[in-house]
């Protein structure tokens, strides 16, 4: 088979690795920047707060996540929603949008029972919100789409679990030459997320964080993660044990990115580094605050894990941050 549809059978399939919830956290086999800090999603909310307050957004507008899993997000997005804006929790209604049905089904109990009044759905599309205007937010999930391999003007494909470049998919390398890749990951997907992003609502604000680059490296960067440790795929022989049971991810190539959202219709706001990205949506702001109201010691054990959100040294230059917008 094709590589993308290899890569699509690991995570996705029967038996695919996001099947269910729980691969993110301490416990789990890798951290992301919602499981690390409240923080994170409380800067997320704080930005969504300014673009009511500019007029840019309806108070009743949907809050849409994508890639949801154990919603860590979600939670800590409402918690401060509730310390910033009350009011918005009365009008606004959450949107998890969730395809796995195991993980959906967990979800909707999860919500229901520290959601209360707040107004929420799980859903596999975002079909009959055409109408409503949003703040749409997701991380790490650009880098779990299927990708194909490029490498010496063929592409990957996979029998037995053996990955050989024997493949000649003209489309995709004529796709991967414009792009500029020589080597390494073309993303499959896209345009088609970001077409289907444009037409589900008349206005959205839709920002993202991710782990790479605004170039194609030229070489790759595809790796398998399992209990926090990391192994580039081409050092594994046989893949057999690892399909299925462990993370497989890749760097996003940006510029790839922009071009389909902004190829779609949308404006592109910003690019920059995870690090400027949540000080300009006030996460230190957001800390300060709270030292207001905890103990000291509480608020160095929140410092530390915004400290990682924001250093050179932890996610603040790895991961990235790019927004973009329709009618807002």
């Amino acid at each position: 088979m094709k590589f993308s549809e290899y890569f699509n059978e690991w995570l996705y399939g029967e038996n695919g690795y996001y099947r269910g919830v729980g691969q993110v956290g301490k416990k789990g086999d890798f951290l992301t920047s919602p499981s690390v800090s409240m923080f994170f999603a409380g800067a997320l909310a704080n930005k969504f707060v300014s673009l009511v307050m500019e007029g840019k957004l309806s108070k009743d507008a949907i809050i849409c996540e994508f890639g949801a899993n154990s919603l860590f997000a979600v939670k800590d997005f409402a918690s401060f929603l509730a310390g910033l804006a009350p009011d918005l929790l009365k009008t606004v209604k959450f949107v998890i949008v969730e395809k796995q049905f195991e993980a959906a089904e967990f979800q909707k109990k999860e919500l229901a029972k520290v959601f209360g009044d707040i107004r929420f759905d799980v859903v596999e599309s975002l079909a009959g919100y055409e109408e409503c205007e949003a703040f749409v937010y997701a991380n790490e999930i650009f880098d779990s789409f299927g990708c194909e391999l490029i490498m010496n003007g063929k592409t990957a494909i996979v029998e037995s679990h053996k990955i050989e470049f024997a493949g000649n998919d003209n489309d995709v390398l004529t796709k991967a030459a414009r792009l500029g890749i020589q080597k390494g990951e073309l993303s499959i997907g896209y345009e088609e997320f970001a077409s289907m992003l444009y037409g589900s609502f008349k206005k959205s604000y839709f920002v993202t964080f991710d782990y790479g680059q605004e170039y194609p490296r030229n070489d790759f960067s595809i790796r398998v993660y399992k209990e926090h440790n990391t192994q580039p795929l081409f050092g594994i022989d046989d893949l057999t044990h690892y399909f299925g049971s462990c993370d497989i991810t890749y760097d996003v190539n940006f510029s790839h990115l922009r071009e389909a959202f902004e190829g779609a219709g949308f404006d592109c706001l910003e690019y920059k580094n995870q690090s400027s990205a949540l000080i300009d949506f006030g996460i230190t702001d957001l800390l300060e605050l709270y030292l207001q109201k905890a103990d000291e010691e509480a608020y160095l054990k929140e410092a530390a894990k915004v400290k990682m959100l924001i250093a050179p040294n932890g996610f603040g230059e790895r991961f990235k941050m790019i927004s973009f917008k329709k009618g807002v």
